[in-house]
């Protein structure tokens, strides 16, 4: 049994790896199809992910730089685990500092597996400026990062959640009323059993933007901003397809209001679309997309009002229409930083 839990940790290790590389969708539901094979699977991809992240701590050197390791054979403990070997039998893998290191190290580092603790699948997923990801989970879930995003998911037999600390993501849940799937923020968390939302972090406030089903969004409430009356929370508040709701630091949660449900996520088709909304804001996600600094030389300037589509992929072209259309004016220097002014 030791050998066999060793061969599974030395799977789910390769598993892991793969996760840091582009995943075809087979490989995703290959991954899917083996974590759920034997509960032993769950509990290694658990240990693999603390021992990766672990790792990160080693330089290229530790791991020998440039090395090449072709995944030979290793003792199958499973149907599912025979077809993932049989799908990555003769593959070359070079994942930075050295795979098999990387394996040999990890597995001497972990625990043994601890067959009591409750299986939890981990991850992290960071996008770069400009950048869009869709991550495929393992219940079927998809999450569509947007760019300058961070977002970590914990999944396990009791539920599913997910934390946005940065930027924008759009969730696609895949139904499954026992375990509810939950993604929290600095002001919102949204709880469901299955639908499509986006949950956006704006300047001083958070909102949540439904396109199908429904979701119930709680205020989460600090000592600092005056949002908690005797200790107790509001109700949930429940929203449906075409309604989304905003709070703000320090002033709680806002009215619900309608939009176009499909429009809800448009940025996944690199449309930013702005309904009477500040200066700042717009600002804010163009950050997210374009490689320099971009500056607002003044307060009023960031409260003006501005209702636009743009592309998000053609930053400069967005500002420069701006310019066009508003009492404003964009000073650009030669390494493509932006200084918006108001216009004299």
């Amino acid at each position: 049994m030791e050998n066999d839990d060793k061969d599974i940790l030395e799977i789910a290790l390769k598993w892991r790896a793969m996760m840091d590389d582009e995943m075809s969708e087979h490989d995703h539901r290959a991954f899917g199809a083996w974590l759920v094979a034997d509960p032993r699977h769950a509990r290694a991809y658990d240990r693999a992910e603390q021992g990766w992240r672990e790792l990160g701590a080693l330089t290229r050197e530790d791991l020998g730089l440039g090395f090449e390791a072709r995944v030979e054979r290793a003792t199958p403990t499973s149907t599912a685990a025979t077809s993932f070997l049989g799908m990555i039998r003769g593959r070359t893998i070079a994942i930075g500092g050295g795979l098999a290191a990387c394996f040999a190290i990890a597995v001497v580092a972990l625990n043994p597996i601890d067959r009591t603790a409750p299986p939890t699948v981990r991850s992290v997923y960071q996008t770069a400026i400009g950048e869009v990801r869709d991550v495929a989970l393992p219940d079927g879930s998809v999450i569509t990062v947007g760019a300058s995003s961070t977002v970590a998911t914990a999944l396990d037999a009791d539920g599913r959640r997910a934390e946005l600390t940065a930027g924008e993501a759009f969730f696609d849940v895949a139904p499954d009323p026992a375990r509810p799937f939950s993604v929290s923020t600095r002001l919102l968390s949204v709880r469901v059993t299955g639908t499509a939302f986006d949950v956006s972090l704006k300047p001083e406030k958070v909102r949540v933007s439904v396109a199908e089903g429904s979701v119930d969004v709680s205020y989460v409430h600090n000592s600092e901003d005056g949002g908690e009356t005797d200790g107790v929370a509001p109700p949930a508040l429940r929203l449906a397809g075409g309604e989304r709701v905003a709070a703000r630091d320090g002033l709680g949660v806002g009215p619900v209001e309608t939009v176009d449900a499909d429009a809800v996520g448009a940025w996944r088709r690199n449309r930013l679309a702005y309904v009477d909304a500040p200066l700042a804001e717009l600002v804010a996600d163009a950050r997210r997309y374009y490689p320099a600094p971009i500056v607002i030389a003044d307060d009023e300037l960031a409260a003006m009002s501005v209702s636009a589509i743009f592309d998000a992929t053609q930053i400069d072209a967005m500002f420069t229409t701006l310019s066009e259309a508003l009492p404003l004016k964009v000073d650009k220097t030669d390494d493509g930083a932006l200084t918006l002014r108001a216009e004299k």
